[in-house]
């Protein structure tokens, strides 16, 4: 029988080839911003998971999300765009640790995941005036790269209640770090929830809707009052700082939203958003003219049949004045019926906005429709609408002049031992004719998660987008892979055995001397031994096709003392191609007054690149 056993297995490793979608690309950043790891919280008491998310691509796909909650899906509940996540929990009673995860993937498949964890604990009938909990830490990073920086952080991170019915929340960062556009990387921001509302004040993320604002930084007041199913949310602050290299405005944000309703049933909400640049916050700007921007929104969401049937609308309306200098003024070509300067408060109105006349040009829209779960099935449509005048300045992330669909698929068969995804997308420019030429993408993806038993998984699937206009475009991504992944226990040994395969092609109809391919194949082995503090990684890899590489990869990690309050890990890569090792390592203790040390070291031979950090982190 075990015999029989082997064959299928490898005959499922050699004749088994599922399919994933992995464009190349950086996967997105995730960060937890509540509740913090290790919270502690009251039983009988609400708390909301929120994740921000950021992809330096823009290419998130919000069909891939999933939320877990003590290993329950709870993301149809959940409410989700491609900046931010948020979940309020129902009254939690267990007492205990609670954990939750959540991970999602780019349009090219790169994947990222979070995990964190909170504590129930029992209520108490004294109710302490003041409480806390939280952490300070300190550290440094040193990195070279094209150019030499040193850095320096401090964090406190601090959260609790007062009076028992008041929970708080103050995080604050500060850093000497620069960003590229000379904007400020140090953040300060406290939350505060009671029974009546929510306010944040520092460093907010308002969200209104995902074409309006949502999940902009702003540096100011996000106030949020509830009052039963009514709520309001009113949003004042600063979005940009006034810099003369890279020339940019003062940008400042006024934004009041009415709500009705919850998103677990019926929800509506209606909104105002105002973003104005301060004209006179630069000296003599040669480059840059300042705007004035009016975005109304509208959404609406209805969930029916215990939630099995979903349905999301929004629409935005926007009007922008590219150049506010002059101030208001009627256009040069006919006199209009109102005094402009009597409404200058709420929009510069002159001979510089865009459009003209307001229509579909400069609406932005989408709707979606979820069936499901049903029978383990769960069907998605959703269609958005960009008109290309349509301009949120709050929202860098928008692609205006865009329109299309995407359609997905999700099914669970074989007491969840088979996941099946499928998704396909439709997509156009050009919505006007205002351009030279049309541009349409079409493409599909398919994903398969096999678990024929709790030690063997097999996975995989492909993409295909081809985007092609009627002058001198036509392009074709093809990228398919598969995995096996073996879980073993021998001798005291818990081990995962890997393989995968990774072909990814790109083809230029117009210009071949464009086209490339990679073909790529990894085995790897992962040990986690019961009997020592020890844990390994060995991967072996080739790549062949534009580029012939080799790929080796080596990492251990030993945990010294009892209590393992000592870890060392230490790891490399060599890439033959590119003539590249990547050495790193790292070194993690807890100090006296419970102080906890952590340091890590990279070095990449080819380029010359070093960090260097250390940072220093006690809780409280």
């Amino acid at each position: 029988m075990k015999k029989v056993y082997n064959y299928i297995f490898y005959t499922i490793l050699l004749v088994v080839i599922p399919i994933t979608v992995a464009f190349a690309g950086t996967a997105p950043r995730l960060t937890i911003l509540s509740p913090e790891i290790g919270k502690t919280i009251t039983s009988g008491t609400q708390t909301v998971i929120a994740i921000s998310l950021y992809d330096q691509e823009g290419d998130i796909d919000e069909s891939t999300m999933k939320l877990y909650l003590d290993g329950k899906d709870v993301t149809s509940k959940a409410n989700k765009s491609v900046f931010l996540v948020t979940y309020t929990s129902e009254n939690l009673e267990q007492i205990g640790k609670h954990t939750f995860s959540f991970d999602v993937k780019d349009r090219e498949g790169n994947e990222s995941q979070v995990n964190g964890y909170f504590f129930v604990v029992k209520s108490v009938t004294e109710k302490r005036v003041f409480s806390y909990n939280g952490s300070i830490g300190f550290g440094g990073e040193y990195d070279k790269q094209a150019s030499t920086s040193t850095i320096g952080t401090a964090r406190l991170n601090m959260y609790g209640s007062v009076i028992g019915s008041i929970d708080y929340s103050l995080n604050l960062e500060f850093t000497n770090e620069e960003s590229s556009d000379q904007q400020r990387v140090s953040t300060y921001r406290l939350d505060i929830a009671s029974s009546i509302g929510d306010f944040s004040v520092g460093d907010t993320t308002p969200s209104f809707t995902d074409y309006s604002i949502n999940g902009a930084r702003v540096f100011g007041v996000d106030l949020a009052p509830q009052f039963g199913p009514i709520g309001f949310e009113l949003v004042y602050g600063q979005s940009y700082k006034a810099v003369e290299s890279p020339e940019t405005y003062r940008q400042m944000i006024y934004g009041g939203k009415l709500k009705i309703g919850n998103r677990d049933k019926f929800y509506w909400g209606l909104s105002l958003l105002k973003v104005k640049d301060d004209k006179d916050s630069l000296t003599n700007p040669q480059n840059v003219t300042p705007k004035d921007n009016l975005v109304l929104s509208t959404d609406f969401s209805l969930n029916l049949l215990k939630g099995v049937l979903g349905l999301k609308l929004e629409a935005n309306e926007s009007m922008l004045n590219e150049d506010i200098n002059a101030g208001a003024s009627d256009f040069s070509d006919f006199e209009l019926p109102i005094n402009t300067e009597d409404w200058e408060w709420l929009f510069t109105i002159n001979e510089h906005i865009v459009p003209i006349m307001p229509g579909l040009t400069n609406l932005a829209a989408k709707g979606s429709i979820r069936i499901g779960p049903i029978y383990n099935n769960t069907l998605n449509f959703e269609y958005s609408y960009v008109g290309p005048s349509y301009y949120s300045l709050a929202n860098s992330g928008i692609t205006n002049d865009n329109s299309g669909f995407n359609v997905w698929d999700t099914v669970w068969l074989l007491d969840r031992r088979l996941y099946i995804y499928g998704s396909y997308q439709n997509y156009r420019n050009n919505l006007e004719n205002t351009l030279s030429s049309t541009t349409k993408s079409q493409g599909f993806s398919s994903n398969i998660n096999i678990y024929p038993n709790d030690y063997l998984t097999i996975n995989g699937g492909a993409s295909l987008l081809n985007t092609s206009d009627n002058v001198n475009v036509d392009t074709q991504n093809i990228s398919t892979d598969a995995g096996v992944t073996r879980n073993m226990d021998v001798l005291g040994v818990n081990s995962y055995i890997n393989f995968s395969t990774n072909v990814n092609l790109y083809r230029d109809k117009e210009t071949t001397s464009n086209d490339s391919e990679t073909y790529s194949f990894r085995t790897g082995l992962s040990s986690y031994f019961d009997n020592l503090p020890l844990s390994t990684r060995a991967v072996v890899g080739y790549d062949f096709g534009t580029q012939n590489s080799l790929y080796l990869e080596g990492w251990g990690e030993y945990r010294f003392l009892k209590n393992e309050s000592l870890i060392t890990s230490l790891g490399a890569v060599y890439e033959s191609g590119p003539n590249m090792l990547d050495i790193t390592s790292g070194v993690s203790a807890d100090m006296i007054y419970g102080i906890k040390l952590e340091s890590n070291f990279e070095y990449i031979t080819n380029t010359g690149d070093l960090n260097i950090s250390i940072f220093a982190l006690r809780e409280f």
